[in-house]
């Protein structure tokens, strides 16, 4: 038993977690969205501001939407048949008897049970206009007057509507926010469906136990009840739990008083009393398996979906602090229970984060620019949103064609409803009439149009719904590439994120190394695009399979005479029914409603890029220069850090948790670093690093910078469409106080200078240099300026790979280790602006002084042409008064100082890529010379 309750505690713990975690993050995002709106808000007067001819002018893209952060926590509602045990299942689940349990009809009034964040167990009558009209409080089980209502006042409507809340404390599932609701029996009056069913159309309801007396199996009544949810929720998956898997030896009429009679109880470790058991939970899972509600390949001992139980041996094994297969069973249900809650959570709290990131992003990539004048980027844009249209319609028209012209669908459903159609025709012949003494043929015809009619609705539903969705999954197989192939060609970062997102698609710094071939398995994308109609496929799917069964008329297509007790008769009219299921009909509804899903995507993707295209025509207008200056100086480093702490938010939520911080390994000028001991954000133990920023050490100037850095890397590796080898990885962030930042990435063994120190040869030194130019290369050709290439930004791994470090704090003009930085130049000097109007001619300046370093060897020394500069005043008048370059090292290849005088120059002709060719050209001459 003690093994048991750890599980219970260490499941629970983990649910406790888990949503704490999931309040925090609607908390910090309904923060952010405060904060982003407020920021947007700011800018959108700026701009209105400098467009005094236009006092009506608006953008939409500064107007966040809204979203309802309020009432975000999902419930658990139990419900099924009057007495069939699932009030006293829900004691079990909350691990004391609170609620009163008796067989006869026992839960009256829908029962929402709340965490009491006071010292006392409260309950409260809310009736059905919010109102509470009475309250009180109770030591240890809920009054039952409250909940268990005389004959009379059963059949008053109002007193049933009544919602009865209780406040329990000291119970951890509650004190998360879990909402437990334990509801009446459906059938049992009307107006207590009506509670049930307000009650599932409102707010977040992602789980529903549907509870099956074990006892009496699955009855009709059930499949009644399970036929009206999915009538009016089609889109609402339910989990079965078989109740009462027990027996005992001395029958009772009904089961008093649980805590009156557990010493009386059976031994839970009789076998025969086991076997007996068994057998109720294995009829049940195949009776619903049988009839579909089940997919056809659940197996009992693996299923998420179905759960046997007995409450009360479960009840009875923890008084006696035993572990069993009832306590192990019961596990497993909580377990499944907690892991559906957990995945909704996780998909609350990105959809909510989603809205903001676009937002946020689009300003960011509108007024940040790295390379051109704002005009050009301005007439860029123009050009990256045209060619944005063109490839998403064609990947809207690409995935609606598969659909469409895909045969799958149609084939597939027609050839589900061939072996349906034997199940249905069997079971019309087979059919058992209801023992209600005698009846006239009438009452046995409606009875049986009723219930074969039900059945066909409810199996065939159950099966074409996966069936439709497994066979969409192949046909759109070739889309997983397009999406992944067209977002790519984008040459706009933020357009291509438009696409991931609207695909349900967006680009994870864990798939960087994903090969196509791994995508297709993992259907990452595929998934994706299938959410975005699935719950549409499921409520078609219903409507139209209702539509066609209400066109059965029996008296003009079933037989003439209606012989109810005849076989034969009974077969004519189930061929009948089944002759009104139009599978083309089916399969066009299912094509229809798959595009008219993608056709809102597609019209929400062109939405958001007109918006950005506005904002863009808005800032390039003439005359607002000195407000886009001031949106760079005063707004952008704002947005840039909610975009920050956005993608951190989002980084936590996909991770399941923050990253763990081990030893510290090193400190650096701007902060400390830490070995990371989170998997989640490491593949291997050994492989990254968590670096450690704090705005107080580092000041607001680099602080800023460092959030700016983040964002332009997740730019860059969106526009390569995957990570360069020679950029240090980054594998995310997180901020665990508003002035701290870790940011988790690749580990590193020591920077270039410290390998110059400990001696290199001239083959590894030319490696070197080739490693850098491809990761500035790499950057270059996403439009990004890296603007502070030095030796102690290059970084070697393990494998002696030397690599770019993407993500450091951006400071150019601040010594170095070597001294007064030297590989400034002179342009970059005359023009710097922290980030606009930048030139690729200052990476390839850059470039030359790191390969003076490299040829120089020591990693200890600076040109000496320089030695009188004392600080940077000195070196801008050496290097851009003077022209003073650095000298030849010593035994420098004339290769090699070629090249360094060729980055000097800044020739605007002179491209990265061209520097790299050289290289590569000595790297072939030395080999050639070697194996020569």
């Amino acid at each position: 038993m003690g093994d048991s309750l750890a599980f219970r505690l260490s499941a629970k713990e983990s649910l406790k977690k888990t949503v704490c975690d999931y309040k925090t993050h609607i908390a910090e995002i309904a923060a952010l969205h405060r904060d982003t709106t407020r920021c947007l808000k700011e800018i959108q007067d700026l701009i209105k501001a400098s467009r005094r001819t236009e006092p009506l002018f608006s953008l939409p893209a500064l107007q966040v939407p809204d979203f309802n952060f309020g009432n975000r926590l999902p419930c658990v509602l139990f419900i099924g048949t009057h007495n069939c045990g699932k009030t006293t299942l829900l004691n079990v689940f909350l691990g004391k008897h609170i609620l009163p349990t008796h067989e006869t009809p026992c839960t009256a009034r829908l029962v929402r049970m709340v965490y009491s964040s006071g010292n006392e167990n409260y309950v409260t009558l809310v009736d059905s206009q919010g109102h509470k009209q009475e309250t009180r409080t109770f030591k240890d089980k809920v009054p039952r007057k409250y909940i268990v209502l005389k004959d009379d006042e059963r059949q008053d409507g109002e007193k049933l509507k009544t919602i009865v809340e209780v406040g329990v404390k000291d119970i951890k599932l509650l004190e998360c926010g879990i909402e437990l609701i334990d509801s009446p029996g459906r059938n049992e009056n009307e107006a207590l469906d009506l509670v049930v069913e307000e009650f599932l159309s409102k707010g977040v309801v992602p789980l529903i136990v549907y509870v099956v007396d074990g006892n009496n199996q699955l009855q009709q009544t059930d499949r009644t009840t399970i036929r009206e949810l999915q009538n009016k929720f089609p889109n609402v998956s339910l989990m079965f739990v078989c109740s009462k898997v027990d027996v005992e030896k001395k029958a009772k009429a009904y089961d008093k008083d649980e805590d009156n009679d557990d010493d009386e109880a059976d031994d839970p470790f009789d076998e025969e009393l086991f076997n007996q058991a068994q057998k109720k939970k294995y009829d049940v899972f195949h009776k619903l398996k049988n009839l579909d509600f089940l997919p056809s390949d659940d197996e009992i001992e693996s299923s998420s979906l179905f759960h046997g139980v007995s409450a009360r041996m479960v009840k009875l094994s923890r008084k006696r602090k035993l572990r069993n297969a009832a306590t192990m069973s019961f596990e497993n249900l909580e377990l499944c229970i907690f892991e559906k809650l957990e995945s909704s959570f996780r998909k609350e709290s990105k959809k909510a984060l989603s809205i903001l990131l676009s937002t946020q992003e689009m300003i960011l990539t509108s007024v940040v620019d790295k390379e051109r004048t704002f005009a050009n980027a301005v007439s860029s844009v123009s050009n990256a949103y045209n060619r944005a249209i063109g490839i998403e319609l064609s990947l809207f028209s690409l995935i609606l064609d598969l659909i469409v012209k895909g045969k799958t669908i149609t084939n597939a459903i027609g050839s589900e409803l061939e072996k349906l159609a034997e199940i249905f025709i069997k079971e019309g012949e087979k059919y058992q009439f209801k023992a209600n003494g005698k009846r006239n043929a009438e009452s046995l015809v409606e009875e049986f149009c009723s219930e074969i009619k039900g059945s066909i609705l409810d199996r065939t539903f159950n099966v074409l719904k996966r069936s439709v969705k497994r066979d969409l999954k192949r046909s759109l197989v070739l889309s997983v590439l397009k999406v992944e192939e067209l977002a790519k060609s984008v040459e706009s970062a933020l357009l291509s994120r438009f696409i991931r997102r609207a695909y349900a698609s967006e680009y994870h710094q864990e798939r960087k190394q994903m090969n196509a071939k791994r995508l297709v398995e993992n259907c990452a994308v595929l998934d994706g695009i299938l959410e975005s109609f699935s719950i549409a496929i499921d409520v078609a799917l219903r409507r139209e399979l209702s539509r066609h069964l209400e066109k059965f008329d029996l008296k003009n297509d079933g037989a003439n005479a209606p012989k109810p007790k005849d076989s034969s008769w009974r077969r004519k009219v189930v061929q009948g029914m089944l002759s009104k299921i139009n599978c083309k009909e089916l399969a066009k509804t299912v094509v229809k409603t798959c595009g008219e899903a993608l056709k809102l995507k597609h019209q929400e993707f062109v939405q958001d890029v007109r918006e950005f295209k506005l904002l863009n025509q808005a800032l390039s207008s003439h005359g607002v220069e000195s407000m886009v200056t001031r949106l760079r100086t005063d707004y952008v480093p704002q947005v840039a850090e909610l975009a920050v702490k956005g993608h951190a938010l989002q980084y936590v939520i996909e991770r399941g948790g923050p990253p763990e911080l081990g030893e510290e390994e090193m400190c650096t000028a701007h902060g400390r670093v830490h070995s990371c001991s989170s998997p989640l954000w490491c593949a291997d133990r050994d492989c990254c690093m968590v670096k450690v920023v704090t705005k107080s050490a580092v000041g607001s100037k680099v602080w800023n910078q460092t959030m700016l850095d983040c964002m332009h890397t997740i730019d860059i590796v969106e526009k390569l469409g995957t990570c360069c080898p020679k950029f240090l990885q980054l594998n995310g962030w997180f901020l665990p106080e508003p002035d701290k930042l870790y940011i988790v990435m690749e580990k590193a063994v020591e920077d270039l200078l410290a390998a110059l120190k400990r001696g290199m040869s001239w083959e590894k030194r030319l490696r070197v240099a080739i490693d850098v130019a491809e990761g500035v290369s790499a950057i270059h050709k996403a439009n990004y300026i890296y603007q502070d290439l030095k030796p102690q930004n290059v970084m070697l791994t393990v494998d002696g790979t030397s690599k770019v470090n993407l993500c450091k704090p951006e400071k150019p003009f601040e010594t170095t280790k070597l001294g007064i930085p030297f590989h400034i130049s002179p342009t970059m000097f005359l023009n710097y602006q922290g980030g606009s109007h930048a030139k690729k001619m200052y990476d390839i300046y850059a470039f030359g002084s790191l390969l003076w370093v490299l040829c120089e060897g020591s990693g200890e020394a600076r040109p000496q042409v320089y030695s009188h500069c004392y600080d940077i005043d000195a070196m801008k008048d050496a290097v851009c008064h003077q022209g003073i370059r650095p000298e030849r090292p010593p035994k420098t290849p004339d290769a090699w100082w070629d090249l360094m005088t060729l980055c000097w120059k800044e020739d605007a002709s002179t491209k990265m890529q061209n520097v790299l060719d050289q290289l590569l050209q000595i790297h072939y001459k030395n080999t050639c010379t070697m194996n020569g």
